[in-house]
């Protein structure tokens, strides 16, 4: 049976560190309102906070539901992080002729700090298949996704250099929606106090959707997540060197089928692609600086930074 683990890490911008919930531990049709699940300040159960089911699963028995009652609230928390590399993956379900919506919060409890990204899916049931991120930098940006399986959902937040500088990126069903480096801020420029939560709403009666296999850490994904496996629990990639000179090595200790290997700058511009090969990858005519890695594999994307003397 899948398990509930958490990780605390003890820091000055929350108490929640690192997570995975497979949804497994919750009593089947109630509210959950524990741990890293809370809400908008809608006084919790039935008609505020996600709702624990049997109906469908990823993996297990188990998943969570937003029910199309339009009135649902719920809160993922991610601690309200103002500095690292953080990095949350889950997996969503959206039946036909049903929509879903989620909102990045810059705080929780909920309050005055600016919301960034409103992602729709099938906005007003009348888009199937498709979706948007709204009042984001840079966008609006469309994506595509199917209904009626479980797809894959990659957040990953560069907040080193403070929330100032803080960029984001974005993969739906494995395909990036919002390249590295994106600025972390809405489509005004305004940026939220830290990293709050995952704000997972319905909006109306047409809006019903499932989520499973959170998995939230800082060490970039998808160590130590959920893949598509159950029991698979390490990605097996090992990177050197880092700082990287004229060469990157890449193991792929778990001989995972590689699909595309890109080399990605801080301006989001593709410097290297490959489609084989894999094993090193010729750097010596780049600039210094940072880069990101992101290797496209069976299971899902993976994205590491990476740094070029």
């Amino acid at each position: 049976m899948k398990k509930i683990v958490t990780l605390l890490v003890f820091v000055s911008a929350g108490c929640f560190g690192q997570f995975m919930d497979d949804m497994e531990s919750y009593t089947d049709g109630q509210p959950i309102s524990q741990d890293h699940w809370t809400d908008a300040d809608c006084g919790g159960g039935a008609g505020c906070a996600i709702i624990s089911t049997s109906h469908i699963s990823r993996s297990g028995s188990m998943s969570g539901v937003i029910p199309d009652d339009g009135t649902t609230d719920a809160i993922l928390n991610l601690g309200n992080k103002i500095f690292g590399t953080w990095a949350i993956q889950f997996s969503m379900y959206v039946p036909l002729t049903q929509e879903a919506t989620w909102i990045i919060k810059g705080e929780v409890p909920v309050g005055t700090s600016t919301d960034v990204g409103f992602f729709y899916f099938n906005r007003d049931n009348n888009s199937p298949g498709m979706g948007s991120i709204e009042d984001v930098s840079g966008g609006p940006y469309s994506f595509s996704f199917p209904h009626d399986t479980w797809f894959s959902v990659h957040l990953l937040f560069d907040i080193n250099a403070g929330m100032g500088a803080a960029t984001w990126q974005v993969y739906i069903n494995k395909e990036e929606v919002l390249p590295p480096g994106t600025d972390f801020a809405n489509a005004t420029g305004d940026r939220p106090t830290s990293l709050g939560g995952i704000n997972f709403k319905s909006i109306s009666t047409d809006n019903l959707y499932y989520l499973d296999d959170f998995c939230y850490n800082s060490e970039g994904l998808p160590q130590n997540c959920f893949l598509g496996v159950e029991e698979y629990h390490n990605h097996g990639f090992q990177l050197y060197p880092n700082p990287m000179d004229t060469k990157l090595f890449i193991a792929n200790k778990n001989q995972l089928a590689i699909e595309q290997i890109e080399l990605i700058d801080v301006q989001g511009r593709r410097v290297i692609v490959k489609t084989d090969e894999f094993e090193v990858i010729d750097v010596a005519l780049l600039d210094s600086g940072v880069f990101f890695l992101r290797i496209k594999t069976e299971f899902g994307v993976i994205t590491q930074k990476i740094v070029k003397k």
